[in-house]
């Protein structure tokens, strides 16, 4: 869904941004309307960058043998302080990453301040990402 123009916006927030009423991502996270369509992101965030942090193999057993699926793992941001972390699973690679970019996306946050942990300068809402994703895990 990168096409922008085809986009048939189903939420009041979409709606506000498709006529541009929001012009930028402090606008929708001041609305406090839930931030469902990643599309409302790729309009705002044009530029944004995607990278594949993990890809990992999930198998559960069911009665007729082994069930494989994909996990990935995506981190998106600008550069510019809006970061986001997606996670999700799905039978094959492909549509696990595009699924995660997705989640990754209406997961994606604004960056304020930064931490050194160790020797490495973090910036302090990606430690939290990622503390909130190790959680998960367990």
């Amino acid at each position: 869904m990168d096409d922008n123009e085809d986009w048939e916006p189903k939420t009041a927030l979409g709606r506000m941004v498709k006529a541009g009423e929001i012009t930028n991502m402090k606008d929708v996270f001041n609305s406090n309307l839930p931030l469902i369509e990643s599309n409302i992101v790729d309009a705002l965030l044009p530029d944004l960058e995607e990278e594949v942090i993990n890809i990992s193999l999930v198998q559960r057993m069911h009665k007729s043998g082994r069930r494989v699926r994909f996990r990935a793992t995506v981190a998106i941001g600008n550069n510019n302080g809006y970061i986001g972390i997606g996670k999700a699973v799905a039978k094959e690679v492909g549509p696990a990453i595009r699924k995660s970019i997705r989640v990754a996306k209406l997961n994606i946050t604004e960056s304020h301040e930064d931490v050194e942990v160790g020797n490495v300068l973090v910036e302090k809402s990606i430690l939290c990402l990622l503390r909130s994703l190790v959680d998960q895990e367990v």
